[in-house]
C-alpha cells in the first residue's frame, strides 16, 4: 500500500438523504442491436446433455481427480488428516497432518458420509478445491489443485490424465477468501511550517535582488478522513485480486460516508500490496534497531482484543513510515507516516528567507474484517467471458439543479485485460459530453469476480429463489446494504444503497450479462443521476 493509496479526496458541503427505495427502469433494448445468444454461467452441477439422435456424439464428461488425503475420525467423530499421498496435491500444498477438516469449498461438512465427502472433494482434474482445516494454532484455508490419483482415500478419485500431479497451489489464512472485506479508517492532515510564503507574481510587491517579483500568500492547514474498503473477489496463489473503495466523510459528525472512487488492486501468494504479508514471512523477521530501520515484536491492542504484532519502521531525514502487522493473519493493523516537504520562501520583515516546509501526517487503522454475504460468492465465470472483450454502456447524466436543460451524454467502456480463473481485471474509460461536443475522459482499473457486487455478470441460478426486497448484506461500519430489488422474468436487479449513494445493476437472466446500471449520488443540494444501458456487447 503506497502513500497515494492511503490519501483520500475530500468532498465538502451539506448533504441530504435519498429516498429509501430506488428501483431503476429496466432497459428497453438491453443487449444492443441484434440478437445475442449465449449460455448462462456454469454452476458446476449441470447435467450432461443426451445426444439429440443416435448419430450424435455425447457431451464429454470431465475427467475427475482428487487431492490425496486419508482421513480418520477422532474420539469426537471429527475427521482428521491422517495421511497424504506421496507427491500428491495435498502434500505439495502443505496440508498439515492432524488437522481437523471443517469445510469443503467453505461449506460445512457436518452430517456428510464418507462417500458424500469423497464426491465433494473430488472434481475435474486441474480444478481447485478449498479445504478449511483447524490446527492447534489456527484455522486456515488450503487451496489444492485436483490431480489424477488412484486409491480409496476420500478425495482420491480415479483419473486418466498423464504425467505428474500439478504443483501445489499454496495455502492462505482462513480470513483471506473470496468475499472477504477489510475496512480501514484513513485520515491525513497537512500542517504548515510557516504561516505565509512568497509566490512568484508579475504584480507582486516583493522584489528580490535579481528583480523577480513575489506576492505574499497564506499557507493553510488541510485535513480529511474517510474509509478504505478492500473487497476480495479472487484468491489464488498466482493472483489475489480486490477492489479498493474509497469513501469520504460527508458530515461534520463523521457519521455518513459517500463513495469517492473504486480501484483494482492485485497481488499474489507473496503478498497483497502492503495490506497483507504471509504470516510465515512476518514470523521469520528478527528484531533489529538501526538508524534507518526498526523491527519490533509487541502486544498491540485494537478492536477490543490484543494482537501478537510485528512493527516495521523506516526513517529518513524527511520523515518516517511505520507498519504494524498481526502475526497470525498477516493483516496490516495500523499504518502511520509523517513527511516534511521542501523548504519554502517566506517573508521576514523587509527581506525574504527560507522557512520550513509543510508536514503531512497520515494514519490508517483497521476498523473491521468480515465476510460479505452474497449468494453468488462461489459462482463461476460464464462461458462467454474472454480476454480482450469490450463492453460499451451509453446513456445520460443529469444534475437536479440544472432543470430545463437537456441531459448530458455519458458513456462507459469496459475492456477485459486478463483473466485469473473466475476473475478478470478490466480497464474502464468513462466520458461525459456537457453539450459542447468535447468529452471529459476518466480512466480506472477494476477487477470483476465471484465475491463482488456490481460485476459484469451474475449467475442467474443464484438469484432465482430470492424474494423481492430481500436484504442480502448490510455493512456494520458504513450502513450500506445490498438488496435484491426484484425480477420481471427477463431481468434481475441488485442494488447497493448508502445514506447518500444508490447504485443498481440489472442483469439479463439468459446470459447473466450486466445490461444496465443506474446511480444516484447526493452532492450538497444536488442529486447527480447516471443511467446507462449496454449498447455494444462482445461478439
Amino acid at each position: 500500500m503506497t502513500l497515494k493509496h492511503l490519501l483520500l479526496a475530500l468532498i465538502a458541503g451539506p448533504f441530504a438523504a435519498l429516498p429509501a427505495q430506488f428501483v431503476p427502469p429496466l432497459p428497453k433494448n438491453p443487449l444492443g442491436p441484434g440478437p445475442i445468444s449465449r449460455p448462462a454461467p456454469g454452476t458446476g452441477n449441470e447435467p450432461i446433455p443426451a445426444p439429440a439422435r443416435p448419430g450424435d456424439e455425447p457431451a464429454e464428461t470431465p475427467v475427475r481427480g482428487g487431492v490425496g488425503i486419508q482421513f480418520r475420525p477422532d474420539e469426537k467423530g471429527r475427521l482428521v488428516v491422517a495421511d497424504l499421498a506421496p507427491g500428491g496435491p495435498a502434500q505439495k500444498a502443505n496440508v498439515p497432518i492432524g488437522a481437523i477438516l471443517r469445510a469443503v469449498d467453505r461449506q460445512p461438512i457436518d452430517g456428510l458420509s464418507l462417500e458424500q465427502l469423497r464426491e465433494r472433494i473430488g472434481g475435474p482434474i486441474g480444478s481447485t478445491v478449498v479445504l478449511t482445516l483447524e490446527t492447534e494454532r489456527e484455522v486456515l484455508d488450503v487451496v489444492v489443485q485436483r490431480a489424477a490419483l488412484t486409491g480409496a482415500a476420500p478425495g482420491n478419485q480415479p483419473g486418466g490424465a498423464d504425467g505428474q500431479p500439478p504443483a501445489a497451489v499454496g495455502d492462505f489464512p482462513a480470513w483471506l477468501r473470496v468475499g472477504a472485506r477489510v475496512t480501514y479508517f484513513a485520515g491525513t492532515a497537512t500542517l504548515p511550517g510557516v504561516s505565509t510564503q512568497l509566490v512568484p507574481a508579475d504584480d507582486g510587491g516583493w522584489v528580490d535582488g535579481r528583480g523577480n517579483r513575489y506576492r505574499e500568500d497564506s499557507v493553510p492547514s488541510t485535513g480529511g478522513g474517510g474509509l478504505n474498503q478492500y473487497d476480495f473477489v479472487h484468491v489464488a496463489p498466482d493472483c489475489i485480486a480486490a477492489n479498493m473503495t474509497s469513501l469520504v466523510y460527508a458530515d461534520a459528525g463523521l457519521q455518513q460516508v459517500t463513495r469517492a472512487s473504486v480501484m483494482a488492486m492485485v497481488g499474489d501468494a507473496s503478498g497483497f500490496v502492503d495490506l497483507w504479508v504471509p504470516p510465515a514471512k512476518l514470523r521469520a523477521m528478527t528484531e533489529q534497531e538501526s538508524p534507518g530501520q526498526r523491527v519490533r515484536r509487541m502486544k498491540y491492542p485494537l478492536l477490543g482484543r490484543t494482537f501478537d504484532a510485528v512493527v516495521v519502521q523506516s526513517k529518513a531525514d524527511s520523515g518516517y513510515q511505520r507498519y504494524t502487522y498481526d502475526l497470525d493473519s498477516g493483516l496490516m493493523l495500523v499504518f502511520s507516516a509523517s513527511s516534511t516537504g521542501a523548504k519554502v520562501l517566506t517573508p521576514d520583515g523587509d527581506r525574504a528567507t527560507t522557512g520550513a516546509g509543510a508536514t503531512t501526517i497520515t494514519t490508517v487503522m483497521m476498523r473491521d474484517l468480515r465476510q460479505v454475504q452474497v449468494p453468488w460468492a462461489d459462482q463461476r465465470a460464464p462461458q462467454w467471458l474472454q480476454d480482450g472483450q469490450k463492453f460499451v454502456y451509453s446513456g445520460t447524466m443529469r444534475n437536479s439543479l440544472a432543470e430545463g436543460l437537456p441531459p448530458w451524454r455519458s458513456e462507459l467502456t469496459v475492456t477485459l485485460q486478463k483473466r485469473f480463473g473466475p476473475a478478470v481485471v478490466a480497464h474502464l474509460a468513462s466520458s461525459i459530453d456537457y453539450g459542447t461536443g468535447a468529452q471529459s475522459p476518466m480512466e480506472s482499473m477494476r477487477v470483476y469476480g465471484p465475491g463482488g457486487v456490481g460485476g459484469l455478470w451474475l449467475d442467474p441460478t443464484k438469484v432465482q429463489n430470492l424474494k423481492q426486497g430481500t436484504v442480502l448484506d448490510r455493512d456494520p461500519t458504513t450502513g450500506w446494504q445490498v438488496t435484491f430489488v426484484g425480477s420481471d422474468g427477463r431481468h434481475a436487479t441488485i442494488a447497493e444503497q448508502g445514506p447518500l449513494d444508490q447504485q443498481s445493476y440489472t442483469y439479463d437472466l439468459q446470459s447473466g450479462m450486466l445490461v444496465a446500471t443506474s446511480s444516484r449520488q447526493q452532492q450538497g443540494p444536488a442529486t447527480i443521476a447516471i443511467d446507462l444501458q449496454l449498447a455494444q456487447s462482445p461478439r
